[in-house]
């Protein structure tokens, strides 16, 4: 049963914060609902109209904090006026709607306005949302009102969309929806009355849903190839593949590859690394949770929380001889070939070439997932794997208590095995040790072949005595 409180910024912030999924009923307006789900929090108003006999209507005020707790307030109350007397909203029209004159609700005035609304959010959002309304908006549609665009005209761009973007086509239909919900509570009416009500987007994805999205396509490095990565990546730094010369860029950027692979760091906390996050002599990177890199963009890791990596061999020593090579003043392990200022940012051509050297398709996320697979294999639980990855992870009050950094040369032995397993693979790449395939239990086996010598009527000194002349016999054949 959903709870009656008070609404106010304070505890509305603190229910986005939690995303624990919820509803709350606000005590001053009778209907008013603020629901919390993972991806959006929004004001909803419930109620039954007066003299009806069906189930009460709900209507979708708007998403929190672009509509404030008062305006949410005053929409509801005019929404229960007319339910009162018995008048569906959703199907009441506004006086004004033929006079709009006063409020300009051309599509280019409400994408100026969502993006004036929205300017907090991370720039990486904003260039997403840019780029779609840039590329995938008709230039025609800006000067119309966006009440003129129907569900028809969604669905016609969506195809349109889709023949060069597979994906950008969804994306597409969610930032015109986003544009619509965010502006419509600024659009009125001469009386106050809203000018904008059903999002056309609904209608548009009714007609679209026999459309599935195409499976992710989540880069990785297999097994098979991780070898063959490794000694590529590491020549092609050292400049010894024919055909390819290292530049500065490349080689700056085949050494971001391998501290992401042996780390599993994200790319964005890689380029964005500073010297002073990490302690050569203990072996550590510390990641701030929150941070205000201005060059880098870089704004702390993912889930806000410190994250502690206790560096194994491999990374250990890459990080020593970059420190020592170090010819600038740069505070950034991997800086900009432009200015020692910024940090290594524009690469996708060195991620094309290394993805034909190797012969996969690659990009720089994929060895964090092959991060994680080679801890998976290597024997590590679901829980070292996602602290190791530093995903979010909610152990109630006890989870609380437990500090990862408490004792990072425990943790070290988890991406040391990482680390061996990668260093491994080289070696049979190499063809310094032949490759295994399967580890063998030798005990258990000893154990089998004991039963069934026993089987065959052998005693079992007997039978020790032949298994240990045999394994003699083996090691001198070797």
């Amino acid at each position: 049963m959903a709870k009656t409180v008070r609404f106010n910024k304070t505890l509305l912030t603190g229910l986005v914060r939690d995303q624990q999924s919820c509803i709350v009923k606000d005590r001053e307006v009778a209907g008013l609902k603020f629901t919390v789900g993972k991806k959006r929090s929004c004001f909803v108003f419930e109620k039954r109209i007066s003299g009806s006999k069906g189930s009460p209507i709900k209507i979708t005020i708007g998403a929190f904090p672009a509509i404030s707790i008062e305006l949410a307030r005053q929409q509801a109350r005019a929404y229960a006026s007319l339910c009162e007397r018995g008048i569906d909203p959703r199907e009441q029209k506004t006086p004004g709607q033929d006079e709009q004159e006063h409020c300009d609700i051309r599509l280019k005035t409400l994408v100026a306005k969502f993006f004036e609304l929205k300017s907090d959010l991370s720039h990486r959002t904003l260039r997403k949302y840019h780029y779609t309304v840039n590329y995938h908006f008709p230039p025609e549609w800006m000067d119309l009102e966006v009440t003129a665009i129907t569900p028809e005209a969604l669905v016609e761009q969506f195809h349109e969309a889709r023949k060069t973007a597979r994906d950008g086509c969804f994306t597409f239909l969610k930032v015109f929806s986003n544009i619509w919900n965010t502006c419509a509570p600024y659009c009125k009416g001469p009386n106050d009355e809203w000018l904008l009500h059903t999002n056309p987007v609904s209608n548009a994805r009714n007609m679209l849903k026999h459309i599935k999205h195409d499976p992710p396509r989540r880069q990785f490095v297999p097994s098979s190839y991780l070898g063959k990565f490794v000694v590529t990546v590491e020549n092609w730094a050292e400049n010894k593949i024919i055909g390819t010369p290292t530049t500065a860029l490349s080689q700056r950027y085949c050494h971001l590859v391998l501290l992401c692979l042996f780390t599993g760091m994200r790319g964005i906390e890689a380029r964005s690394l500073r010297w002073k996050y990490i302690d050569l002599e203990q072996g550590l990177i510390c990641l701030p949770g929150t941070a205000d890199d201005v060059a880098a963009q870089f704004t702390g890791v993912k889930n806000k929380q410190n994250h502690l990596i206790p560096l194994s061999t491999y990374p250990w020593e890459l990080l020593r001889q970059l420190h020592r090579q170090r010819e600038s003043i740069s505070p950034y392990v991997f800086p900009s070939i432009l200015s020692v200022n910024k940090p290594i940012s524009d690469h996708g051509r060195c991620s094309k070439q290394l993805s034909f050297l190797v012969g996969i398709d690659f990009g720089l996320h994929a060895c964090r997932r092959t991060f994680a697979s080679v801890a998976d294999d290597v024997g590590l639980d679901y829980l070292k794997v996602k602290r190791s990855l530093n995903h979010s992870f909610e152990g109630g009050v006890t989870g609380g208590y437990i500090n990862p950094g408490f004792n990072p040369d425990r943790r070290r032995t988890h991406f040391q095995k990482i680390c061996d397993y990668i260093l491994r693979c080289k070696s049979e790449y190499l063809g310094h040790i032949k490759a295994s395939h399967q580890e063998i239990d030798e005990q258990k086996v000893l154990q089998e072949l004991e039963c069934y010598a026993l089987e065959l009527g052998l005693s079992r000194a007997r039978v020790q005595e032949l298994l240990f002349s045999g394994l003699q016999q083996v090691q001198r054949g070797a």
